[in-house]
């Protein structure tokens, strides 16, 4: 899938995906990221692979699109 990264927080590793159909996809990395090697901005294309849990859409794999 595709989407647009709608709020991401660097220093936790976290975010918000706006799906193609609009729907908020949560993403997280496993470890917080190195404030110098953060790559993912608002508004940032990225493509990713859907998944779920007891909480709700999930979003792994993500990479920016060029």
């Amino acid at each position: 899938m595709e989407g647009t990264i709608k709020w991401y927080n660097c220093e936790n590793g976290y975010g918000f995906i706006r799906g193609e159909n609009g729907e908020n996809i949560f993403f997280r990395f496993p470890n917080k990221v190195d404030l110098s090697l953060c790559k993912y901005n608002d508004g940032d294309k990225v493509e990713f692979i859907l998944d779920s849990d007891d909480n709700g859409l999930i979003a792994k794999n993500v990479r920016k699109i060029q």
